[in-house]
This record gives C-alpha cells, structure tokens and sequence, in this order.
C-alpha cells in the first residue's frame, strides 16, 4: 500500500478528463484570439459579470492570465496591473470547473469559441496537469519528462487517443556542483522524495553513469526509487548536466594558489567568505568546493574529522593581545615558536626562494610544557590538531608525511621523538626540511604517479636530543625544561587559555593580510639576517652555514612582521636568545652527532678488547690521545655492527674531531706501547665518554667475561 502511495499521485487526471480540458483551452484561446482582433468587449460595465468572467477563465489555472487580458484588454478603463491582481485573488478564490460563463459571454457578443485546430494536432504539452511549473512545458518539449510534486514524470498516449502523465521515479534531483578534481569528479546533488525528505549528497560521477549503479546510489540513501529505463536515466542527466554549476574542489586546507587562505568553514583574503550549506564559496567569479563545510557531514564524527578541526572562529582577538600573552607564558622559547609559526603562514613562498624549511625541535623532559607551546600555537589554524608519536609502530613514515601534506602553511607536531627510532624515520624526518615527500600511483595511466607533498612545518618534542648530525643541522634545536611553575604562571597561562578558547583565528587573517609585504621584503631582509647570522656565530666552526640559515629565518620573520605589528620583545632579546641556542645546539652536535657516535664506539671497543689503552690511546690526567689511523679502522667495523650503517670516512672523521669542542691539537711524536707515531689530543673533561671508569673495570676484571654487550650500553 505504502509503494502505490508513493508510486502515484492521486490528483493525477485520467486521458479523457485531460482530453476535456484541452479542448476547452483551445476554445478558450481562439476566442481570446478573436475578442482581439475584434476588438470586441464582452465583459461590459457589470461588475458582477466581469468578476463571474475572471473567476471562469481562472479555472484553466495560470495559463489562463493571458486568456483574461485579451477580455479585459478591451474595455475602456483596462490597466495590466489591475488584471493581473484580479486574476491572482481569482485564482485564489475561485470555486467554478469550468470556463462556460466565459464562453456564454462570448457568444451573447458574438464571438466564436471553436478552436481552428483539430485535436489530433494536439502535443503531449496540452495534457500537463494543472499546477505544474511554467519550466515543465519547456522540460517536456525539451527532454520529454517534466518534474511535478518532486517527482518525473513522461506521456504516455499518441496524438489521436490523448497523453496521460506517468511517474517513474519517487524524487527528483538536482546537481548543485560539479566538482572537478583530477582522477574522481563528483557532484553534489539534492534530492527530494515526496514524502518531503531531503538529503545534499557528494558522489563520485561514476554513481550516476549507468543504471544499476544509479539505483545503487538512490536506494542505498534511502526511499528514493526510479523504475524508468535507460533511456529515461539519460535524458535525465541532459537536464542535469547542462544546468549544473562548475566547481573546484579545494584538496587541502590553508594556502591556495588561487590566493587565498582555506579554512574548513570558508577563506579569507582580506576578507571573510563563508561556505554556504553545502560548501561552496565564490572566489573570483569560480566556485570552490570545501567537502569537510558540506553540512551533510557536520554530524559525521569521523568523516573529515581533522579538517573539521581547522576551523575559522569570528573574534576581536588581536596580534597584540595574543602575541603578548603567549611570551609571558612561554618566555624565550615561546619567541622563537611564535615567530616560526608566523613563518609557516608563509612557508610556501620562504621554501620556494629557499627550498627548505626549519624544523623546530624542543628536547626536555615530560611534563615541561614543550607540547603545550606548540599546541598554543596551533590555535592560530582552529582548533590544535592531534600530534603523530614518532615512536609508534602504527604510525609510518608516509604517514608522518601524509600529516605533513594534509594543510599548507600550518604547522604540525610530532612527539616522543627518540634516538631509538630506525635509521629509516631519522631519513624521513630530515626530508621534511626538504619537503622531500613520496610518490604514489594512480590511476591515469599504467606508470602514472603523483607526489604527496610536505607543505607545513613541523614541531618534534622528545626527552632526547637527535644524535643524527644531518638531522641535528636541519632543526633549531631548543632546551625546554621546567616541570615546576609559580602561582603567577599558572595564571598567566589560564589567561593565555581563555584567549585561545575564544578562537585566536582572526590574528591569524590579521597576519594573512601582511602577505605581500612578507614576499616584497623576505629575499632582501633573509639576506641581510644572514649576514648577520655570520657575523654573530660564524667563529663557531659547529654552527653550519645551514643552521645559521635556520637561525636568519627567525630573526627575518621578526625584521618583517614589525614593519607592521608590535612585538613586546625587541630584536636585540630575539638575537641574545639566537645567539644563546646557536652555542647551546652547537655544543649538543659536538656531543651528540657522529663525533658522540666515535666517542661512543671508542667505549665499546674498549669494553669488548679491541683496543686496549697505552695501544690506540692513552689517557693521562685531563689529557686524551689517540692514534686516528688505528681507532678509525676499528671504528668502521663497529659503527656497521652497532647502527647498521657505515660510518664516516677517516677524512670527514677527523675534520669533525678537530672541530669538536674538546679538540686541543696535533701532536707529532708520541709513543705508544712499543711504537713512536702522532696522534690527536682533546681534553678528557669535554669529551662526552666515561673512558677512565672502563679502563679501571678493565684493569680490575681482567678475567671478567661479563662485558656489556652493544645493546646494554647507555646511548
């Protein structure tokens, strides 16, 4: 019963009462005809026939309004408005079936009602129910269907018996957009069944191309049901392709290079533009579609969850307020994680004069605030996304890029970095610098493939500092350890969070703003920070010039932003803070790179006899020799059992040593055990190794068998 219901619409007019109703308005459209080319006036000066007349000819619905006019057009005092208002309250009111007053009246006057046409001549226009929309006339003719109480509908008769109205779907559809996106378009449709309910889907085109994936999709989003053929699919899709609106999907959120910045509910290019309901904004005179603002998936918890999060929030939060609230929480640190977070905004233009982008890096211990800093930070891109634990199985290295490419211009983090980690991440973590990404295949072609870029910057908090130099010289490595805060800093920090909870996303279009002054000055003030970067670390030989770039960058994006904000510190507090993370990153490189790994396998060897001391080295007092050429063969061996990779070559071996901060010269003669050869000296107290505890086990525990094995040692 319920299937007929929606099948069948019970005002439906059978063949012959349609067949009536033609007639008549054909009578009704020759007497029209005639009246004015006649000039005759049948209505009079009656008021009560005029009203009687209009009231008749209403009966034949809108598309008697021009039937009317001819009437009434004949009389002295016609006025169009006046016969149009006279028409609509008819139309309201109006109780007659039939024209037949209107008819009476025309041939007392004398005016002939036969149409000239037969009926055979009749088209299945002249049958469309009444009440139809003026559109289904031209739907009809057009396409052969027309759409009636959101439902299609086709004629079925011939042009002698008379056309009937058949449904063949229980809804109808619109195609709002038309979204082009590379390998899947898709389309955003309406659709609308009788029973009133309504739904704004995003499908893939293909859903729509053939029958049984068309009956897939309608029935498989619930009571939506079409029994047409194919035939009636495709002339279907001729409508509803030739009306859609074109549209580009924007991929991901943050910087587009059509200019402006994306967020989930809308961009900003110096000014805010919503997304409408189904999560298209105009840009320019195109539309952009942004899936994760479709309303339709506002209630779906995991459908474009982490879009969701970045999310524009309308307040009066402004740079100078967040900006001095933030370094009185975070002091120093929080300088230099404020002003590389400014720099992400426009990390697509620094990268494309660079090719590369810093990675920050906070090493401290759990609990001292390091993830809370950058998860400040994130409020500048909606709400802070989940950070991606480096040290977790489950997260691989294309997903830690994947993260990376999933916004442009914001910023990530990643967490519980650790030297543990294989050989392979530490490789993926240095390609972040690069925006070394991954390749993928598609379906365009047999070889085809596309890149999975990095194009955010990425924050990495871990309780150890990276032992992998290239990985070292890449990052702005900063100490952050305090576990234990005042009274006062934990207000200011509450302080700092009612901020953010307000939505901190208008400093963040604030700061958009300043884009071109960014590009207009960058390459010039970059280069002029560099400079400067030399001038203040370059006699430091463990500062690279890579990580005075790094260091330049910060103190650039500060130059340039304060040609337009304030910042509550000045540059010279920013370059005491560089200089003091440039010496302090220098010292963890001499200490925790591959001049630590030497100093580290020299323990091993030592510990398992394979060198012994007065042979390959000698310690006396504070005063460390060795023989290089012997240590570095060992070394080798070692590093390829102890890391799985090959060790440095004795050149680059030794260059790194002599540039260590425990380095204290070149000794030409010096005897070891029975032989006279050179060899190098540092001082014991700055080299990072407990060699004097190993040589006293040894000496006491000759005998011993119980040397620790390369996994029990303590780095």
């Amino acid at each position: 019963m319920e299937l007929n219901i929606d099948l069948f619409d019970e005002n439906l007019a059978s063949p012959e009462q349609n067949k009536k109703k033609e007639l008549e308005y054909r009578k009704c459209l020759a007497a029209a005809d005639r009246i004015r080319d006649r000039k005759v006036d049948i209505l009079g000066s009656d008021a009560l026939e005029r009203d009687s007349c209009c009231h008749a000819i209403a009966s034949l619905g809108e598309r008697g309004r021009s039937v009317w006019h001819s009437a009434a057009g004949q009389s002295a005092n016609y006025d169009k408005d006046t016969a149009d208002h006279e028409f609509d309250l008819a139309l309201q009111n109006t109780r007659k079936k039939t024209p037949s007053v209107f008819f009476k009246m025309c041939k007392a006057a004398g005016v002939d009602t036969a149409p000239e046409n037969s009926f055979d001549a009749y088209k299945p226009t002249d049958f469309l129910p009444e009440g139809v929309a003026p559109s289904a006339y031209e739907d009809l003719e057009t396409y052969g269907f027309f759409e009636w109480n959101n439902q299609y509908f086709k004629m079925n008769g011939s042009i002698t018996s008379g056309f009937s109205p058949e449904p063949f779907s229980n809804f109808t559809l619109e195609v709002l957009y038309h979204i082009y996106n590379g390998v899947f378009p898709r389309r955003v449709v309406r659709i609308r069944n009788i029973r009133g309910r309504e739904l704004v889907l995003d499908v893939q085109t293909k859903a729509l191309t053939s029958m049984n994936a068309f009956k897939e999709f309608t029935e498989g989003s619930g009571n939506f049901l079409f029994w047409g053929g194919p035939a009636d699919l495709m002339k279907l899709k001729s409508k509803l392709y030739e009306q859609e609106k074109s549209c580009m999907q924007v991929e991901t959120l943050g910087w587009h290079t059509a200019g402006f910045f994306a967020f989930s509910n809308g961009i900003f290019n110096g000014q805010w533009e919503p997304v409408d309901e189904n999560g298209v904004v105009a840009y320019q005179s195109k539309n952009y579609y942004i899936p994760s603002g479709n309303q339709s998936y506002a209630d779906d918890a995991y459908k474009y969850a982490n879009e969701k999060r970045f999310l524009h929030t309308p307040s009066t939060v402004n740079f100078r307020q967040w900006e001095r609230e933030y370094t009185l929480t975070y002091g120093k640190p929080g300088y230099i994680m404020l002003l590389y977070t400014i720099s992400c905004l426009f990390s697509d233009y620094i990268f494309k004069q660079r090719n590369n982008f810093p990675i920050l890096f906070f090493f401290g211990e759990g609990g001292s605030g390091k993830s809370s800093m950058i998860n400040s930070a994130q409020y500048l891109f909606g709400r802070p996304q989940d950070p991606l634990k480096i040290s977790e199985k489950a997260n691989t290295d294309k997903a830690k890029i994947r993260k990376m490419a999933q916004f442009v211009n914001a910023l990530a983090c990643l967490e519980e970095y650790t030297n543990k980690i294989p050989t392979e991440a530490k490789n993926t973590l240095r390609g972040l610098y690069d925006r070394f990404g991954y390749e993928r295949g598609n379906l365009e072609g047999r070889f085809s493939t596309e890149s999975v870029p990095i194009s955010s910057g990425v924050a990495i908090t871990g309780n150890e500092y990276p032992d992998d130099d290239p990985l070292l010289q890449r990052c702005i490595l900063m100490d952050y350890n305090r576990n234990t805060f005042t009274q006062a800093e934990k207000e200011q920090f509450d302080r700092l969070r009612s901020l953010q909870e307000k939505g901190i996303t208008s400093v963040t279009c604030e700061l958009l703003g300043y884009r071109s002054l960014f590009e207009k000055n960058f390459v010039e003030v970059f280069k002029a920070c560099g400079k400067e970067m030399h001038e203040l670390l370059g006699g430091n030989n463990s500062i690279t010039a890579r990580m005075r770039e790094n260091y330049a960058l910060m103190c650039a994006t500060y130059k340039i932003m304060s040609m337009a904000v304030k910042f509550t510190f000045s540059y010279d507090e920013l370059l005491d803070y560089m200089k003091e993370i440039g010496i302090a990153q220098a010292s963890k490189r001499e200490s925790g790179g591959e001049t630590q790994r030497f100093w580290d396998i020299m323990l091993y060897l030592l510990n398992d006899g394979k060198i012994k001391h007065g042979q390959e080295f000698e310690l006396n007092g504070n005063q460390l020799l060795i023989r290089f050429t012997e240590l570095h063969q060992q070394y080798l061996i070692a590093h390829r059992t102890m890391y799985g990779t090959v060790g440095l070559n004795a050149s680059t071996m030794r260059d790194k040593l002599k540039n260590s901060e425990a380095y204290a010269g070149h000794i030409d003669s010096k005897r070891f055990d029975d032989k006279k050869t050179s060899a190098m000296a540092f001082h014991y107290d700055k080299v990072n190794a407990d060699i004097a505890r190993k040589i006293s086990l040894n000496h006491g525990n000759n005998d011993s068998t119980d040397a620790e094995s390369p996994n029990q040692l303590p780095f």
